[in-house]
């Protein structure tokens, strides 16, 4: 998510949303690309991107599955140290398995469930064609997120169970 002048949420201590999930992208291709995955990242850079740059990545690689990795926050209305968590979003209710799987695998981090929510109008999550989920992997606005978020070690483990959910659905996908 973001990139270039596209800060996105920012932390306490000036972290930027458009580099953590950077950072937790790349964590995440090298462990899918470990299973044998093609990943395509729509921003391998810190580079600014329109939303039809994006769609024009997604739609000349084949892509099978779609996820968007940010960070979220509460924004300037609430108590920062009171919201903390990872959540899933997705906009058709058929990709809802996708979203759940990643919340499921999320959580064993230790992180708490800020929820699953469906209907979510995020141009990404448009596309019917492919499956799709925007995670939402912590809240950067939260102090301790943050330090989370911040953390290598940390963004490693949320790659490997993002990807674990990922293989999860698609598992489910086999069995049925």
């Amino acid at each position: 998510g973001h990139g270039g002048s596209n800060n996105g949420a920012l932390g306490c201590t000036g972290a930027k949303e458009k580099d953590v999930a950077l950072s937790i992208v790349k964590r995440l291709q090298a462990t899918l690309a470990r299973e044998g995955a093609r990943v395509v990242l729509t921003r391998t850079t810190d580079s600014n991107l329109t939303t039809i740059d994006r769609m024009k990545t997604i739609w000349t690689s084949e892509a099978d599955i779609l996820v968007s990795i940010h960070a979220n926050s509460v924004g300037l209305t609430t108590n920062p140290a009171d919201i903390s968590g990872t959540s899933t979003y997705y906009k058709h209710v058929c990709f809802r398995p996708l979203s759940m799987c990643i919340l499921q695998q999320i959580i064993e981090t230790g992180l708490t469930s800020f929820g699953n929510v469906g209907g979510f109008n995020f141009s990404l999550n448009s596309p019917t064609e492919l499956p799709n989920a925007l995670v939402e992997t912590a809240f950067i606005s939260n102090p301790e997120d943050e330090m989370k978020l911040l953390d290598p070690e940390f963004q490693d483990d949320l790659a490997k169970h993002i990807a674990g959910g990922i293989e999860d659905f698609l598992e489910s996908c086999e069995e049925d």
